[in-house]
């Protein structure tokens, strides 16, 4: 199969009300993740300590786990990847830059991706990455 190494989606910057140690410990808690997914295109969501599970409009199921976490005074990262449950792989990382009483925040993904899939899940991909970083906003206003 041919598959591209890197698509990369980098969803737009957003400014967050609080400081980057808040925001950062509500992306630790998988739990949140489902309040930054659009509700009305997922289903059957599950989470652990450090994982969670859903479909996308009743066709993927996504897996994602968390696989690190790393927090300092000027900018925080954290990585979910998928799991083998997961219908292509990628890596997600959400990334914070302190403003002292602010957060800027975005997502990054590098997927790996047929060139078909590519041109497939790209608009629907950036557009999810963008309300990912938009409702993270709105929960800290």
């Amino acid at each position: 199969m041919n598959l591209s190494p890197m698509a990369k989606f980098i969803s737009k910057s957003v400014e967050v009300n609080a400081p980057i140690s808040d925001v950062h410990a509500y992306l630790q808690d998988m739990a949140n993740i489902q309040r930054l997914l659009p509700l009305d295109k997922i289903s059957n969501w599950s989470n652990t300590e450090d994982s969670c599970s859903f479909k996308i409009q009743n066709v993927y199921t996504i897996e994602l786990k968390r696989v690190s976490a790393i927090l300092n005074s000027e900018d925080a990262e954290t990585t979910f990847e998928t799991t083998d449950k997961s219908p292509f792989p990628f890596v997600l990382k959400a990334k914070l830059k302190s403003n002292g009483t602010t957060t800027t925040a975005y997502q990054d993904c590098d997927a790996t991706l047929n060139p078909f899939m590519e041109m497939m899940v790209k608009g629907p991909f950036q557009q999810l990455f963008d309300y990912m970083s938009e409702r993270l906003a709105k929960e800290f206003v």
